[in-house]
């Protein structure tokens, strides 16, 4: 290969850091109760909440009193939920502060994987003591002045019990994507939101959905139809029942935007189909939010989020939201790429920023095992 003269060719990331041997890396230089450095006092050590609830303020985020924010977090998930005591939690709380957090994302709440998680084992019933714990990181969160971004829906397994027609067609009980479209999943996901946020917080007696330490409410995480579950329920994929439901959407989209029906049943396809999903998840964004707010919820609504890869139809539907929110994770030597030429995990999260919203990123990395995952 005949290259320019001025052509500077580099080694492999992998070459690049062969050098670099993790034996010489300091041990010990982040311990799990502690902080190396104390920025806490840039939050002030105020309890959350003292100028009021966070509202949407076009493109920012802002109080109601008008104070600005910028709020910089980290997800707490699924067992640290649940395993801690409580002085253990209280802890966390003021190490998360020391670390110059002002937001925690409680993550993985319901996901069937961890045990115990918010239900009772194989019911609809929520456990007490799982709400306990989570009302106890509101409120150590709250004093240490932290807000919380609370998720309604993560991972949460469906059952053979739980009146879902077709149920054997949802993948392990996976209601992602179907939810859009069948009522029942629907009914099952609000039915959940009004017993998880209307409830009062044992040790603050404050109701969450009219809590100012509540900054943000995600109603469901990674669970759209427009590009990764919209294909379940194509024509001939095997699951007649959520066929029918689907069909049964598109075919007045279609026909009231005089669009071919066969085209738009074509859910895998870019054209008429990835505009009746876009309209499909909207609207089912908007009922849900609705909902919320009749409940009482404050808080500014999140739909979704952008992830996986999702091309940019995916976007328009997450403006049912009063925020966007993005998932992005990149690869080893993400940043080293020239992005003129080659997109890295940022431009996933640019090309979510939504004129008029605020822009959020509540899931970013590059995971082990790359080596420079220190970059991010």
């Amino acid at each position: 290969v005949a290259l320019p003269a001025s052509t500077r060719v580099q080694p492999s990331m992998a070459a690049r850091l062969a050098a670099s041997s993790s034996a010489s890396w300091p041990a010990g230089v982040v311990s799990w109760d502690g902080a190396p450095v104390d920025v806490g006092d840039t939050l002030g050590h105020e309890p959350a909440g003292r100028h009021g609830r966070v509202r949407a303020d076009g493109d920012a985020l802002a109080f109601e009193d008008g104070t600005p924010v910028r709020f910089w977090g980290t997800n707490v998930a699924a067992y640290a939920l649940f395993d801690g005591d409580k002085p253990d939690i209280e802890r966390q709380a003021r190490r998360l502060a020391a670390l110059g957090y002002n937001l925690v994302r409680l993550h993985h709440h319901d996901s069937a994987w961890v045990e115990p998680n918010v239900f009772e084992p194989g019911s609809r019933r929520l456990r007490e003591a799982s709400l306990d714990a989570i009302d106890w990181w509101i409120k150590c969160l709250g004093d240490a002045g932290i807000y919380v971004w609370l998720d309604v829906h993560v991972g949460r397994r469906f059952r053979s019990g739980d009146g879902i027609g077709g149920f054997d067609e949802l993948p392990d009980g996976d209601g992602r994507g179907f939810s859009y479209v069948d009522p029942r999943i629907e009914s099952l996901m609000t039915d959940f939101a009004s017993r998880y946020l209307a409830r009062s917080n044992r040790y603050t007696q404050r109701a969450l959905q009219d809590d100012p330490t509540v900054a943000l409410v995600l109603l469901t995480n990674e669970n759209d139809i427009t590009h990764h579950f919209g294909p379940l329920m194509l024509p001939g994929s095997g699951r007649p029942v959520h066929e029918a439901l689907m069909r049964s959407r598109i075919e007045p989209f279609a026909k009231r935007h005089h669009l071919p029906l066969d085209a738009t049943l074509q859910t895998w396809a870019p054209g008429p189909a990835k505009l009746a999903m876009a309209e499909l998840e909207h609207r089912w964004g908007t009922r849900a939010i609705a909902a919320l707010r009749k409940l009482g919820v404050r808080a500014p609504i999140v739909t979704t989020s952008l992830w996986g890869d999702e091309p940019l139809w995916s976007l328009p539907s997450l403006q049912a939201g009063d925020a966007i929110d993005v998932h992005s994770y990149g690869d080893e030597g993400s940043l080293g790429t020239n992005p003129h030429f080659e997109p890295n995990f940022l431009a996933m999260a640019a090309m979510a920023q939504v004129l008029g919203r605020p822009h959020l990123m509540s899931e970013w990395n590059v995971p082990l095992p790359a080596r420079d995952r220190q970059v991010a």
